[in-house]
């Protein structure tokens, strides 16, 4: 029997997926690597603690207190859309493993409010005449095109013509360092994600040996119990095959009584003969024989057979029927001698 080389499972590991909410664990737990840690700590914790203090309020007066800013605020909603969006950016670079994703123009809202570097990204006088921000739509934010451009992931090739677009010069350098910091964060986790367990496992297979599994249906086969045969036919499957307990032998008159009544039932069928009529028949088919071929058997003397001198035929006591000399049966109805 040839037995095929098989896979065997023989441990499990744990599934692991990236967390969803990877700001609220980099600003409780961190992260190994320092570059992820540096932005935490520098930007992370700054927006959340803001978002929390006014969490029940539905606007936040600018943070940068000049003449200018002084009649303008920071809707609360897009100050909480900005770090979701944020979260959606990070826990996206984690699941594909690619850190080359836009920054959604809420993002960078909430950090140039909270870091004071609005005027950085685009944001100045068209707040007040309404090109930054539009008070028909729920979010009152509107971004303008150099907003956007800043969000991009090759912003960083483009940083001359972007800076020339900007009065700010000092307001711009902040918005630079913090896009750094967080594009850096992002090419870490996109290597090395935050991950928790998700109570699944998968199994762990190692490849057999013919020898191993040899063996294994060796002991297999030694330890089947009765009556039951596993066996393989050529270009199939294995089978097992379950056979029935044989019922218990016949002894003594119960098994004379069924010879006895097997051969009546043979006799009633025509499967014996009497041993005279066979005889009878095996003579006359001689003497055809020998009629037909010029052959002449020799005559024996009256009462004369053919059995040598000194073995004499056996008569059954039961029935009379003639039996050969070493018969330990009689042939005709099963006697024992």
């Amino acid at each position: 029997m040839s037995f095929k080389i098989s896979r065997q499972k023989i441990l499990s590991s744990p599934i692991f997926s990236p967390k969803r909410d990877v700001v609220d664990h980099l600003v409780r737990n961190g992260h190994k690597d320092p570059t992820v840690n540096s932005f935490a700590s520098t930007y992370l914790v700054s927006l959340t603690d803001l978002l929390s203090q006014n969490a029940n309020r539905k606007q936040i007066d600018w943070m940068d207190k000049t003449s200018f800013f002084e009649e303008s605020f920071l809707a609360v909603d897009d100050l909480r859309e900005g770090i979701n969006e944020l979260k959606n950016t990070l826990y996206a670079c984690m699941v594909d493993h690619d850190a080359q994703k836009p920054i959604s123009p809420y993002t960078l809202l909430a950090a140039s409010f909270c870091f004071k570097f609005t005027q950085g990204i685009g944001l100045g006088m068209g707040l007040l005449l309404g090109k930054g921000y539009n008070v028909e739509l729920k979010h009152r934010f509107k971004p303008r095109q150099i907003t956007l451009d800043l969000c991009q992931p090759d912003v960083f090739a483009h940083l001359e013509n972007l800076r020339s677009q900007i009065a700010k010069k000092e307001k711009f350098n902040q918005a630079i360092a913090f896009l750094r910091s967080l594009r850096s964060a992002m090419e870490v986790l996109a290597l090395e994600p935050v991950l928790i367990d998700t109570g699944q496992h998968e199994p762990i297979f190692q490849q057999r040996t013919f020898l191993d599994r040899t063996n294994e249906i060796a002991n297999q086969l030694v330890g089947l119990s009765d009556f039951i045969a596993w066996v393989r036919i050529k270009g199939d499957t294995e089978h097992i095959i379950r056979t029935l307990k044989p019922d218990k032998g016949l002894y003594g008159k119960a098994l004379q009584d069924q010879i006895a009544d097997i051969q009546n039932r043979n006799r009633k069928a025509g499967y014996t003969r009497p041993r005279q009529d066979v005889e009878l028949e095996i003579t006359k088919r001689q003497s055809q024989w020998s009629q037909q071929s010029g052959f002449q058997p020799s005559q024996q003397p009256q009462g004369t057979s053919n059995v040598p001198q000194g073995r004499r035929m056996p008569a059954c006591s039961k029935c009379g029927s003639q039996n050969q000399p070493d018969a330990k049966f009689c042939n005709q109805c099963g006697e024992k001698f």
